[in-house]
């Protein structure tokens, strides 16, 4: 609940289409985007969204598929914040946070998740990734995602910052050639070509990227402070 000076305060700007840092109501931070940031890194890109600072790695590995999906590969997020990136992350509110983000990143990025037309919330066929082309050996190995997304400096927009450096490191991870092979006794395995040349990209054409966007309200007549809410929001982008 804003209190009256706040309030008085957020109806002027709205007014005068103006914020604190002088941008207007629509503008978004300024964006500088690195990719291939970490050399251990299958993929790798650091975002700055004004002052947001944000660093996320994507490490591909062999493993076992789940038995719920035995022809697709796995992917999990892990969202962690510096406690230099704000004094609001010490403690127990920096982890709970970065589950709450994590889980809505990892949510758009799976096959049939939340990204749906332009400002929509219903599933899309086509958003997501195709985890299918992750599998190697149906039902036995598949290629893992694990992303790991690192917040340095939080000065607002932490999840369209997140998302952005997420998608920029899917589309700059390169994953390494398998060949299966039958063996002397009839066993087939699997031969890894890491050599750069022979590595594959992913297709993040399709991925939504999530934003937030926050809603304000004109006070009512009994004089209650305006109410302000942050919705996450889906949008399809073209991967560029």
């Amino acid at each position: 609940m804003a209190s009256a000076g706040e309030a008085a305060f957020c109806q002027i700007s709205i007014e005068n289409d103006v914020r604190l840092d002088g941008r207007s109501c629509q503008d978004m931070r300024p964006v500088e985007l690195e990719l291939g940031v970490i050399a251990q890194a299958a993929g790798s890109a650091r975002l700055h969204m004004g002052a947001t600072d944000v660093i996320v790695g994507v490490k591909v590995e062999v493993g076992s598929p789940s038995s719920s999906a035995p022809n697709q590969g796995r992917l999990q997020v892990t969202v962690e914040f510096s406690p230099c990136a704000s004094p609001i992350y010490k403690g127990r509110f920096g982890e709970t946070y970065g589950e709450q983000i994590a889980a809505a990143i990892e949510a758009s990025l799976a096959p049939g998740g939340r990204g749906g037309g332009r400002g929509a919330g219903s599933p899309s066929p086509s958003s997501g990734l195709d985890l299918s082309k992750l599998c190697i050996l149906t039902g036995k190995t598949a290629w893992l995602l694990y992303i790991d997304a690192l917040v340095l400096n939080d000065d607002g927009n932490v999840m369209g910052a997140v998302s952005a450096a997420t998608l920029a490191a899917l589309r700059d991870t390169r994953i390494p050639k398998v060949e299966v092979v039958t063996d002397a006794a009839g066993e087939e395995e699997i031969e890894l070509d890491d050599s750069p040349g022979a590595a594959w990209r992913l297709d993040v054409s399709g991925l939504p990227l999530v934003l937030t966007s926050s809603q304000v309200r004109r006070a009512k007549e009994e004089g209650r402070g305006t109410r302000g809410g942050e919705r996450e929001r889906e949008w399809e982008g073209n991967g560029h």
